[in-house]
């Protein structure tokens, strides 16, 4: 039999006592349920709000080549997937995308999302070994295993509801290097949305008809109107997500709607960084809240090429280059074959345990989003491109 000295007692007690305190955080990580962590305000809301040159660029590309309807980007999971061409590109085609000015990082929040930024290379082309971000894949030799081993890494990054994008419409025995890029975010609001209040409206699209759509009533933290009159702008505040660390910034859905013009697209073709940085640190600022009636949306666009896009951003010689990727391989002509993309972004309703576990505050202005308006999903003071960002023209 053990005999328990006074020394023993005390240690156990120690110990028990230490279990005690770290009960709930063993309980969490036993049962994988996350222990939610106070936030701590972030660096880059203490200093001035500046903008990636890249994402305007490409607002302004897809204005060029979608001149019309809803425009729908994943900036930060493209600008991700250019940033890790670089090790792979020649010195000429290096240069084009470093004059891209994508930012220096990859967009952080504590709003749960997916996404996915793949390069996917023809094993048969003798690839230098090691290079970052890069899945050999068999186009040449066994075109059904490549598609399904992109289409099982794209179902596990974004949902099955993806599909099935590498097929043999997509991909053929002369495939090189191919891109995909995407997002799958569903907004959880900070303060939830209850349907009960949804209610119909006409919202004013920009080929003229007038639509009747369901319009969300969201509580909105920050408001602002640019003081010539040309925007008004609301910044949506995203539920944080259980597994987020203290000091990951906020997620926000801005909506900006231009005045005096019945489509946002010259709006968005024009916008530059300082005016983007100058919308955001007004709603940073801004002491106003709103209710905002905004439509109930759903963009669910299908994989789909985007060399055009890549184009308009005119990255000379990234596509008359017979070897863009030199330091991938050898081979030669090796040109660029193309690049996909995917987006899906859900702003809906709350469910109705979040709607009756948290009031609604009341305010006393409401902004309407019922004409085209700019948005875009991402932390309020970022420096970095934002997870998706569109122009709504047409409901």
């Amino acid at each position: 039999m053990l005999k328990l000295t006074p020394r023993t007692i005390i240690l156990a007690a120690s110990l028990s006592f230490l279990v005690g305190l770290l009960s709930p955080y063993i309980n969490s990580w036993l049962s994988d349920t996350p222990i939610v962590a106070t936030p701590i305000e972030p660096e880059q809301d203490r200093t001035p709000i500046t903008t990636d040159a890249f994402t305007l660029r490409l607002l302004k590309a897809a204005t060029v080549t979608q001149p019309q309807g809803n425009i729908v980007l994943a900036p930060d999971s493209l600008a991700t997937v250019l940033r890790a061409m670089l090790p792979l590109a020649s010195p000429e085609v290096e240069q084009a995308l470093n004059g891209l000015q994508l930012p220096a990082e990859q967009q952080v929040s504590s709003a749960y999302h997916t996404e996915a930024n793949y390069i996917f290379a023809n094993s048969a082309a003798e690839l230098t070994p090691d290079m970052p971000y890069v899945f050999d894949e068999p186009f040449s030799t066994d075109r059904p295993r490549a598609f399904s081993e992109i289409n099982l890494r794209l179902q596990g990054s974004l949902g099955r509801e993806i599909g099935t994008p590498a097929n043999s419409d997509t991909i053929n025995s002369n495939t090189n290097l191919l891109t995909f890029n995407g997002i799958n975010i569903t907004t959880h609001w900070k303060t939830p949305v209850n349907p009960a209040n949804s209610r119909a409206g006409t919202f004013y699209n920009a080929n003229g008809s007038l639509p009747q759509v369901l319009c969300m009533s969201v509580y909105t933290e920050r408001y602002a109107e640019c003081p010539q009159g040309s925007w008004k702008a609301a910044a949506i505040r995203l539920d944080r997500s259980p597994r987020a660390l203290p000091e990951t910034p906020d997620c926000y859905l801005i909506i900006i709607q231009p005045t005096g013009n019945p489509s946002a697209h010259p709006f968005a073709a024009g916008m530059t960084t300082e005016q983007f940085s100058a919308i955001r640190t007004a709603l940073r600022e801004s002491n106003r809240s709103c209710t905002t009636l905004l439509p109930r949306l759903d963009f669910a666009t299908p994989p789909h090429n985007i060399t055009p896009l890549l184009k308009a951003l005119d990255i000379d010689p990234f596509f008359p280059s017979a070897t863009p990727f030199s330091k991938l391989t050898s081979a030669s002509p090796w040109p660029f074959t193309g690049a996909m993309q995917y987006c899906r972004v859900r702003m809906a309703e709350s469910t109705k345990a979040a709607v009756d576990a948290r009031p609604v505050p009341e305010t006393e202005h409401t902004f309407d989003c019922n004409r085209p308006f700019i948005w875009c999903l991402m932390p309020l003071s970022s420096p970095h491109a934002p997870f998706a960002m569109g122009v709504v023209e047409n409901l």
